[in-house]
């Protein structure tokens, strides 16, 4: 984020100014812009001095809460209100607000809305929320997705064909009858 030129700058550079340079002459001499020259003469003549106005932080707020008497009395007298009712309540006491604003006013005072209230723990899983309810997509069970990688395929049909294969040559062979015969070793 940029900062501010120095105090101490923009005296020089207006001293030099009430001096006779021109503000492009100004701003080479002292490697600014020469809008910027322009912009501290302008606050010079407003306000009596070109200081940079403070940056960050919140310079709104105040507005809001100014009225928090008048908010929390609206609160208290329809506890379940939601924000947009507020919002025409509010609105017909002159007092004209944002949903954010009123979002934030809330975050600063710890104020929630929650209609619903809360429910029990349960030890088997969830109780409320979008998997309980039938037909939303969180509820059913994805198997797999494009950005899954596979498994490994299973090894036990093969090898068991293989392994009896195996077993089959080394220990038996077959008759006439297609029975099988044992072979004893040798």
């Amino acid at each position: 984020m940029p900062t501010s030129l120095s105090f101490d700058l923009r005296v020089r550079v207006l001293a030099a100014v009430a001096q006779g340079l021109s503000h492009r002459a100004a701003g080479e001499r002292f490697r600014v812009s020469a809008a910027s020259v322009s912009r501290w003469r302008a606050l010079e003549r407003e306000r009596g001095e070109a200081r940079a106005r403070p940056t960050g932080g919140d310079r709104r707020s105040g507005r809001i809460e100014a009225h928090k008497d008048t908010i929390l009395a609206a609160l208290e007298a329809t506890p379940d209100i939601a924000i947009e009712e507020l919002r025409g309540a509010l609105q017909g006491k002159g007092l004209v607000f944002g949903y954010g604003t009123i979002r934030r006013f809330f975050a600063r005072h710890a104020i929630t809305r929650k209609k619903r209230p809360r429910t029990p723990a349960n030890r088997i899983g969830r109780t409320s929320g979008s998997a309980a309810r039938p037909g939303s997509r969180s509820s059913s069970i994805l198997i797999s997705s494009s950005s899954m990688r596979p498994g490994p395929r299973p090894a036990w049909p093969e090898r068991t064909v293989v392994a009896a294969a195996a077993n089959d040559c080394a220990s038996a062979s077959l008759t006439a009858t297609g029975k099988r015969q044992l072979s004893s070793p040798a």
